[in-house]
């Protein structure tokens, strides 16, 4: 399952990947309802099993919700106001992750290459020979960062040129980038680091050893600090968090965490870092200056997504009950209930008899609920 919040009307786009009925979900977060749900094109032909929708962002400035499916291998565009299906081109092979770049009204697609299109139009662009499994998007400096096996690949945001290749460690699984520190900062799971680049040269400033199987990384640009999320996988503490300061890239705090974190997501506004654990139940939020541990939300199973809406402080949560699920590399999942704190609220037919069920979680963080 998927997720990207609309901040002009707090709209949030869930994609849910199950053993029929692929669909997009729009949600009102502030009413806590579904809007409408647009069932997924079976006219497709899968290069490999059924359609899978698997990730989505939002262009604001055009209107525009990219959803791509990678056993399609399609690129999806839907009209944000209509929500209808506007396009469907072709992607590259085994997409895993799309970024938009409001600056250059541009979206990148990565996975077996990356794929440029016109974020208004939807059009293919360019094709670019080089993998990955993650896009971040520096806006000021336009310029796109996607990794290999371990390297980061840096692209020009208007013409998809590569720019530069900066090896970092091995099995790199995140991109995050600070426009405020020009800093970059990437996981890498094959030696437990991270490793911060300067966005403006283009280098390796330092390498930074963190929890076991570091897996997730979002900055604070108003604290200047960076929260990796590590599922500690084959360590006895079950991972945690690490702070980093954002300049510097010094390790300031480790926050022990329980239930396998590799979920992470900040809201600026009320200085909350969100933390969700791929085989727990709950969300923990740690203060973004400190690190402190605040509090915790319970869930549902497996919180393996998390996107804020800053607007109205709401925090959505997918939440893929990877309990029941065996294939954890796909995290196979149908949005069959819909409540507040992992509460059943709605069940269908399907839902009940569903051997594979996922739900979403609202977070009303400003009233503490």
């Amino acid at each position: 399952m998927a997720v990207a919040i609309d901040a002009a009307t707090g709209r949030a786009f869930v994609l849910s990947q199950a053993t029929a009925n692929e669909r997009v979900s729009v949600l009102d977060t502030v009413g806590r309802r579904v809007v409408q749900t647009i069932e997924w094109p079976w006219g497709l032909k899968p290069t490999s099993g059924l359609p899978s929708p698997n990730a989505v962002a939002i262009d604001g400035r055009s209107g525009r919700v990219f959803v791509i499916d990678a056993n399609t291998d399609s690129i999806n565009v839907l009209d944000m106001r209509s929500r209808r299906v506007l396009r469907r081109v072709a992607a590259p092979w085994s997409p895993n992750a799309v970024a938009v770049d409001g600056q250059t009204a541009r979206v990148f697609i990565v996975g077996g290459r990356v794929a440029m299109l016109d974020a208004r139009t939807g059009a293919p662009l360019r094709e670019i020979p080089i993998g990955g499994d993650a896009v971040a998007i520096d806006a000021r400096a336009a310029r796109v960062y996607g990794h290999g096996v371990a390297a980061v690949h840096i692209l020009d945001a208007a013409s998809g040129a590569i720019v530069r290749t900066v090896g970092v460690g091995g099995a790199p699984t995140a991109i995050a980038v600070d426009m405020q520190s020009s800093r970059a900062f990437v996981t890498n799971m094959a030696g437990n680091t991270v490793s911060m680049l300067d966005t403006r040269g283009g280098r390796v400033l330092s390498t930074i050893a963190v929890q076991a199987t570091p897996f997730a990384v979002a900055i604070d640009s108003r604290t200047n600090r960076a929260f990796v999320a590590a599922l500690g996988y084959g360590a006895h503490s079950g991972g945690g968090v690490s702070v980093l300061d954002a300049t510097t890239g010094v390790l300031l705090r480790t926050v022990p965490l329980t239930g396998n974190p590799g979920a992470v997501a900040i809201d600026t506004r009320s200085g909350h870092v969100f933390v969700g654990g791929v085989t727990g139940q709950s969300v923990t939020v740690l203060d973004a200056t400190s690190g402190a541990l605040l509090r915790t939300y319970p869930v549902g199973d497996g919180p393996h997504v998390i996107a804020v809406d800053e607007r109205t402080g709401r925090v959505v949560v997918t939440n893929a009950n990877v309990a029941t699920i065996t294939d954890t590399d796909r995290l196979i999942a149908g949005i069959c209930s819909w409540g507040g704190l992992g509460r059943l609220l709605q069940q269908t037919p399907r839902c009940a008899s569903a051997a594979r069920v996922g739900t979403v979680s609202i977070l009303d963080t400003r009233a503490g609920r």
